[in-house]
């Protein structure tokens, strides 16, 4: 499940900037189908940029954040509510350059789990279906915050691309220069 928020402050909604020939949330959605067998993407602002998208991926589920100006975690309710899989991913819409490495690393835990890059935690997120049910029902001001209250388990990964989150133009360069098409197996 993507969570893609509003524009940013980079003068346009980021998440149909190119990094090799794709958009930013098409670079999510490819990384995680090889490790999904359903993908839920959320939309916030500027539902109707995203056509060509929503075109491109007709497997790909898209749903409409009613709420975003509640916020990031509104967006991730409006996913969870779709999700009838046992453990659902949560990755921001901007953090593109996730290794297949790591969604695999994370599916090997119970329960919640995130990625930690020499102890720096980065995305994505996995949750059980027991914190989704109690995320919908509890309503905690944040996934962060329903984490740290009910634990979860940190997996070491040598990738820091976990830590990548596009919010500036700086950034976004960096994830240009940093992505390796071999990541999809030496094909765009």
């Amino acid at each position: 499940m993507l969570a893609a928020g509003k524009s940013s402050r980079m003068g346009s909604n980021k998440l149909l900037l190119p990094i090799g020939g794709l958009s930013i949330i098409e670079h999510c959605i490819r990384g995680l189908l090889p490790v999904c067998s359903r993908v839920v993407v959320v939309l916030g602002y500027g539902v109707e940029h995203f056509a060509g998208v929503r075109a491109t991926h007709p497997e790909v589920d898209f749903v409409v954040n009613e709420s975003p100006d509640q916020g990031m975690f509104s967006s991730v309710l409006a996913g969870v509510r779709l999700v009838r899989e046992s453990k659902a991913f949560i990755l921001p819409g901007d953090c593109p350059l996730v290794p297949e490495s790591v969604y695999r690393a994370l599916l090997m835990c119970r329960g919640c789990s995130v990625p930690a890059y020499h102890g720096l935690p980065g995305h994505p997120v996995l949750v059980d279906r027991t914190a989704m049910d109690e995320m919908l029902y509890a309503r905690p001001a944040s996934l962060r915050q329903y984490l740290l209250e009910n634990g979860y388990e940190t997996v070491s990964v040598e990738d820091d691309r976990i830590l990548l989150d596009i919010d500036d133009g700086s950034a976004y360069q960096e994830a240009c220069d940093r992505y390796d098409p071999s990541d999809y197996g030496g094909s765009q």
